[in-house]
């Protein structure tokens, strides 16, 4: 009976020894995963804050007409997508390419035409052949690409 007793404690001591604190000094501080994901929802929140800054710009020119807004709201989106850097593949890019359409049409709209072309430019060697469609079906790179090169294209002739 004694032998008994003596494993059914030293079974006890054990299981309740395995039940030690959860707190140990590698799990006081954040992990490296938890720092970096911190780290990626701070990029895309300064990307989301950048749009919205962007599009309210807009929006104000387009209720004033002033051209001089449109090119604050063009300057505004064209630095959204560089504020991302690395980490581009944490925005969706159908939304990155509609902050990026509307940076180009809003150069466009505020009067600057070389800036539209850099815009347009930057907007094709991020996105290659993928294309943002009009409500009328058309296509946002072949109508940027008519107006801005309409006049460079008759001047090459």
């Amino acid at each position: 009976m004694k032998t008994f007793h003596l494993t059914a404690t030293a079974l006890i001591l054990s299981v309740l020894g395995a039940c030690g604190p959860l707190t140990t000094a590698s799990t006081l501080g954040p992990t490296t995963t938890v720092i970096d994901r911190a780290k990626d929802m701070q990029v895309v929140l300064a990307f989301n804050d950048c749009a919205v800054e962007g599009q309210t710009r807009d929006a104000a020119a387009a209720e004033g007409r002033d051209q001089a807004l449109y090119l604050s709201s063009a300057d505004i989106l064209t630095n959204c997508d560089a504020k991302l850097g690395d980490s581009f593949a944490l925005v969706e890019q159908e939304q990155r390419m509609r902050v990026m359409a509307l940076a180009v049409q809003n150069y466009l709209k505020g009067g600057d035409v070389g800036a539209a072309r850099f815009a347009l430019s930057d907007f094709s060697r991020a996105f290659g052949d993928a294309d943002l469609i009009y409500a009328d079906g058309s296509s946002f790179s072949d109508t940027m690409h008519a107006l801005l090169y309409q006049h460079a294209d008759q001047e090459q002739l």
